[in-house]
């Protein structure tokens, strides 16, 4: 009789871990997007869009023009950030590696997750990108434009075309674009 009970016990035992195991791959299939992005373009992507004049506001509470902003650049570098770890890095190897080689080039980070200016500022700060123009994008205007989610890079060149939109796992694809300009 005892043997029938371990028995009964380890296969309850072993029917809980798969059922764990099953929701746990259930949840993170959810994120997968996330969590394993493709090297391909984002889906529904604006690559080869020609955009319209916009105007957004930087969270120093500041408009910024795009016809305005490409009168003194080449082209426009947006990153989309959440400030999180994956985020960070790759912004600090845009600022370590890319910025001063491009200096013709306007990199500027859009935040999409703050929801208000002062947050966008407060967590630019504290990230440590002072350095750096923030789009605060509260009413999601450039995220759906741009169909931008975390990790976003996107380039716009003078005649306002975007000329990539992708998730960004590193830079061979931005400097190609930016070599090319």
């Amino acid at each position: 009789m005892f043997t029938n009970i371990k028995s009964l016990a380890a296969l309850g035992s072993a029917l809980i871990r798969l059922t764990v195991l099953a929701s746990l791959l259930t949840l993170l299939s959810a994120c997968e997007e996330d969590l394993v992005p493709s090297d391909s373009a984002l889906s529904q992507d604006a690559t080869g869009m020609t955009l319209d004049d916009f105007s957004v506001s930087l969270n120093t509470d500041t408009q910024l023009g795009l016809t305005q902003t490409l009168t003194t650049h080449d082209a426009v570098v947006l990153y989309f950030t959440m400030w999180c770890p994956i985020c960070d890095s790759h912004m600090t190897h845009i600022r370590n590696h890319l910025v001063d080689s491009y200096p013709n080039v306007s990199f500027i980070m859009v935040d999409y997750v703050s929801g208000s200016l002062q947050d966008s500022r407060a967590s630019q700060l504290a990230s440590g990108y002072s350095d750096f123009d923030v789009i605060a994008d509260t009413d999601d205007a450039l995220q759906d434009l741009l169909q931008g989610t975390m990790g976003s890079i996107v380039v716009i060149d003078k005649n306002q075309v975007v000329l990539l939109n992708e998730y960004f796992k590193n830079d061979a694809s931005l400097v190609a674009i930016l070599d090319a300009l």
